[in-house]
């Protein structure tokens, strides 16, 4: 068993709710996002509950970006990291560039440090194509990360692809990982969005040892309009990684803006 710092799970989630799908259909702004996750977690025969509780306050304007500022605390075997963070993007007609840092004192299992930009460009259409680089100082690594993206916006919904390049600098070693995601409003009241990834060590990105580790992870939510700036948020995901690693997680979640 070993402290596993994850790679794409992030994205997949709503650890980093301001690069999530979905910015195309925000509303513009203030609003506040609290919610948490659950995991049944065996890794190498050892049964385990993971938790994540995070807290976000952002702004958004529809035609000229957003900001956005949050805490996440996460608990795995005993041990707990809090991480803050702050994320933003800007419109510039047909591009859009963003950018965010992160931080956790004391750090167990989650980054010290984190960095990322992104620049982003309508092509054709409604089609975007996205170029990322990210930084992570996780104990005991070092990473960087290209990200390039496409994402397709028609009405109400998107479809988006991400590929990810790591390099961990302190091992010398490269994997990759690929995420598809979709997101559609099927009513004026039900937002449902799904995430699928895999690719090579989507869980551990700092223990490489010799040969591959082959990672999936799906994950789903629908997201409910209760009343007027009210929403409720609920799913789940399972996931595996070579050899002995498997997880299954309730998502919940609740939204008010203003």
């Amino acid at each position: 068993m070993t402290l596993r710092r994850w790679l794409v799970v992030g994205l997949v989630g709503a650890g980093c709710l301001a690069w999530s799908p979905g910015v195309a259909l925000a509303q513009s702004g203030w609003a506040v996002d609290f919610g948490g996750e659950r995991s049944a977690v065996t890794d190498h025969d050892v049964e385990s509950i993971w938790s994540t509780v995070r807290f976000q306050l952002g702004y958004v304007n529809e035609q000229k970006g957003g900001l956005f500022g949050g805490v996440e605390r996460q608990e795995r075997y005993d041990l707990v990291d809090v991480s803050v963070y702050a994320l933003g993007y800007r419109r510039l007609g047909d591009w859009t560039i963003a950018g965010g840092v992160g931080g956790t004192p004391d750090a167990d299992f989650l980054y010290r440090v984190s960095a990322n930009v992104e620049l982003s460009r309508r092509v054709v259409g409604s089609l975007v194509v996205s170029a990322g680089y990210r930084y992570m100082d996780f104990p005991g690594a070092i990473v960087h990360q290209i990200q390039p993206a496409v994402t397709w916006y028609h009405g109400r919904s998107e479809v988006g692809g991400r590929l990810f390049v790591t390099r961990n600098t302190t091992a010398d070693r490269t994997s990759f990982a690929g995420l598809a995601t979709a997101l559609v409003e099927v009513h004026p009241r039900v937002r449902l969005y799904g995430a699928f990834a895999v690719g090579d060590r989507i869980f551990d990105v700092t223990s490489f040892v010799s040969g591959a580790a082959n990672s999936w992870v799906a994950r789903g939510t629908v997201r409910i309009r209760i009343t007027a700036g009210n929403y409720l948020e609920f799913g789940g995901g399972v996931a595996h990684e070579d050899p002995s690693f498997d997880q299954t997680t309730l998502i919940a979640g609740y939204r008010r803006s203003f």
